[in-house]
């Protein structure tokens, strides 16, 4: 599959100017700027060995955003709207030079509607969104090239409903949605011949399930947080050459995850977290032939405020994987 080499910046802001009125207003401006320069070695049996590529990557984004919301007694609405400018550039300047840009603009809108009653709010939204390709998928080519050209936008449409107590002032909160994406272009890996990661869009496909979260105060310092979703993930319209993947379930995402914490913090600032996560069967393959076990990770996480020199430093240790557990991680 190779060795990459990947050295980064990113930085960016956003300003934010809120109205307050009969209608309350958000005007938003972001800018967020990537570089990344990627080299990519032969991987010799573990040995970083001969170059094959060498490029400089970068991206930028440029959002306007608009958001509205208005309470009429029992009822809150609100409104939005998002423009982003998106470039990509890549400056290969490994073997011949060559350098590839794209724009990528995209305007998608939002709509929310809660009714509170006495005890829960109950809820309903609707958004579109896109999803420009990464730069490690644009760069991950069979020929070297660097740049993907037939890499194209993900674009989505989502629905959900629920409820939750949120508003109460109770130990125990909860919250509960379903929800339906429909996307198009949705981007999915696979392994070439070589055993390289490559990235292809898969035409249309349909997410729908439940989410579910609770978070609970068992004591002053002891409290715990679940959460699980049950979905199903599926192309819905998928053909490549004489393969139809369509109905097939999307590969490497599961249909149920599991979430648990429980967190315990004392008054001298001492912060241990056990923590338990259940990741459901998968699919490694569009056709869905082979079939990846579901597992268990057990965490851990110790931490302790402390004052040095003045200064409040945060010490930790984490460990992912308490019982060294194989798994799938895609």
């Amino acid at each position: 599959g190779g060795i990459v080499d990947l050295k980064r910046a990113f930085w960016g802001y956003n300003f934010n100017i809120n109205i307050d009125g009969s209608i309350n207003y958000n005007l938003g401006f972001t800018f967020n700027n990537q570089n990344d320069d990627r080299q990519r070695f032969r991987n010799d049996f573990g040995i970083k060995s001969e170059q094959t590529m060498g490029q400089n990557e970068k991206y930028s984004n440029i959002g306007l955003s608009f958001f509205g919301s208005k309470n009429l007694g029992r009822f809150d609405f609100s409104l939005g709207l998002r423009f982003d400018k998106n470039t990509i550039s890549v400056d290969n300047y490994f073997r011949v030079a060559s350098e590839k840009k794209i724009n990528i603009n995209s305007l998608n809108p939002s709509f929310n509607i809660l009714y509170g009653l006495d005890n829960i709010d109950l809820f309903a939204n609707f958004s579109s969104g896109y999803e420009t390709p990464t730069l490690n998928e644009l760069s991950a080519t069979l020929n070297e090239s660097g740049f993907n050209d037939d890499l194209r936008t993900i674009k989505s449409k989502t629905f959900e409903f629920g409820f939750s107590n949120n508003k109460l002032k109770s130990k125990l909160s909860y919250n509960i949605r379903a929800f339906n994406i429909s996307t198009l272009n949705e981007i999915t890996p696979y392994e070439s011949n070589s055993g390289q990661t490559l990235y292809r869009n898969a035409g249309k496909t349909i997410k729908k399930g439940l989410e579910l979260e609770i978070i609970s105060k068992i004591t002053d310092y002891i409290n715990f947080d679940y959460s699980l979703t049950i979905g199903s993930y599926k192309f819905q319209s998928f053909k490549l050459n004489d393969d139809d993947y369509s109905n097939k379930r999307i590969p490497g995402i599961p249909n149920n995850n599991h979430s648990f914490k429980i967190k315990y913090l004392n008054k001298k600032d001492l912060n241990i977290i056990l923590g338990w996560k259940n990741i459901g069967e998968l699919f490694a393959d569009n056709s869905n032939n082979t079939l990846i076990n579901s597992f268990n990770l057990i965490s851990m996480k110790i931490s302790k405020k402390m004052k040095l020199f003045n200064m409040n430093i945060l010490p930790f240790i984490a460990i992912d994987n308490l019982l060294n557990e194989k798994y799938y991680d895609n």
